[in-house]
């Protein structure tokens, strides 16, 4: 309550403040709703209700760091699901990659580059690395 007076009364620590609150709760629909139809102005407008729902300056400092720890957690489920996502569709592909990973060989693709030679190498799940041919 104290804090929305300040606000009302432009106290430039709660202005601050306030825009910071808006900022991660920005951010954070950003994450959760990569990859969705939802348009920059739906998000505009979905992250300001969703900061006055988790975040807002009329809470304490307890309540913001429950509120920061949930949307943390949140965030991180939501990264961990999309990266096997990806994970998942590399290992699908790599199907049609010549059969160096085919489909039930147990093992996914972590990560693949180009040298600066311009050879391609792909980085497995077990460990081992090969030359994309």
């Amino acid at each position: 309550m104290v804090n929305a007076i300040k606000t009302k009364t432009g106290d430039p620590k709660i202005v601050r403040f306030s825009n910071a609150l808006y900022a991660a709760a920005l951010e954070y629909e950003k994450i959760r709703t990569a990859g969705t139809s939802i348009s920059s102005a739906e998000l505009s407008v979905e992250a300001q209700r969703k900061a006055e729902e988790l975040i807002n300056t009329s809470q304490t400092h307890e309540q913001l760091v429950a509120g920061f720890d949930a949307m943390k957690v949140d965030a991180r489920n939501i990264m961990s699901a999309r990266r096997q996502a990806i994970k998942d569709t590399q290992n699908a592909l790599s199907v049609f990659d010549g059969g160096t990973n085919a489909a039930g060989a147990g093992r996914t693709i972590v990560e693949q580059r180009k040298t600066k030679s311009g050879k391609i190498l792909v980085k497995y799940s077990d460990g081992t690395i090969e030359e994309k041919k």
